[in-house]
């Protein structure tokens, strides 16, 4: 369902700020003069990622309605309605439009339905605003999850999508999932913005106040008193070289899961040794785009 041409216009501009505003005439004159560069330098990257994508889901008809710093946007998704929050200055928008636009965990659905796997306990680590779990939930609506997500941010909006959607057995941590119960600090990983929020172990000299807790996937099946973990997402932003560290500590709880999804970042230098761990216990991999998963069949 498209957007009349005459409209579209009106639609994207009611999706910001007023201030924000400013934003819209200045890149709409870098679009057309040819001095653009200068006027472009002035523009946050995270406003032309929203102005793009936002315009791209009106252009396919999406529904769009801001409230403050945030939008929301409507979608269906297996025959459930989803309201989702998204904030405007932030990667939000990229991770719906790969989440639930482009549908890259779709593989991971369709392994374990053509191998006949049970997705009844679903681990969500690095859920960011939740929108994976919320998928996972629309085609598995009787599963528990646990999202665990530390940026604080990203765990509001998580809290608000999880609520707002009225999604039941769910829980939801604000701890970063680790190798061990200890300590974090943030640190700067790829782009910088939310979707790449990255920790790693403090040595106690830091001068930031800013420390997060961690939990361990033996700690989360004591918690739920889960026999297994049926799924397991990582995507946790260079966080997979700690959670692996240890291959025979990691066999131990990796003999719980039956299925697990993984993003592995390459500049880390821990996917053969991650694949390796994998393969000796028991799993056969699939490599699909960024991700590997991995199914016990």
């Amino acid at each position: 369902m498209g957007v009349k041409l005459q409209n579209r216009k009106y639609l994207l501009q009611s999706q910001f700020a007023w201030n924000e505003k400013i934003y819209l005439l200045l890149h709409s004159l870098g679009e057309r003069i040819s001095f653009g560069g200068g006027i472009s330098a002035l523009i946050p990257k995270w406003f032309i990622t929203s102005r793009k994508a936002f315009n791209h889901l009106i252009e396919n008809g999406y529904v769009l309605k801001k409230h403050g710093s945030l939008n929301t946007v409507d979608v269906g998704i297996n025959g459930h309605n989803y309201s989702i929050s998204l904030r405007r200055n932030s990667s939000d928008v990229l991770v719906f439009d790969q989440v639930l636009l482009e549908k890259e965990y779709q593989v991971v659905v369709d392994l374990l339905k053509e191998n006949n796997m049970r997705c009844d306990t679903i681990v969500d680590a690095g859920a960011n605003i939740g929108l994976t779990s919320l998928y996972l939930k629309s085609i598995f609506p009787k599963s528990e999850i646990y999202a665990i997500e530390p940026n604080k941010e990203n765990f509001k909006i998580l809290v608000k999508n999880i609520e707002d959607n009225q999604i039941e057995n769910s829980r939801l941590s604000d701890k970063a999932i680790w190798n061990k119960e200890t300590k974090l600090i943030p640190v700067t990983f790829r782009d910088g913005l939310d979707w790449s929020f990255s920790l790693e172990e403090s040595n106690g000299e830091e001068t930031s106040n800013e420390y997060f807790e961690t939990t361990t996937i033996p700690t989360i099946l004591r918690e739920t008193g889960w026999q297994t973990i049926d799924l397991l997402k990582i995507d946790i932003e260079g966080g997979e070289a700690k959670l692996f560290e240890d291959p025979e500590e990691v066999k131990q709880w990796l003999s719980k899961v039956q299925a697990i999804v993984i993003e592995i970042h390459d500049e880390l230098g821990v996917r053969p040794k991650i694949l390796s761990i994998l393969e000796t216990s028991g799993f056969s991999l699939f490599d699909h785009g960024e991700h590997t998963v991995g199914l016990r069949i």
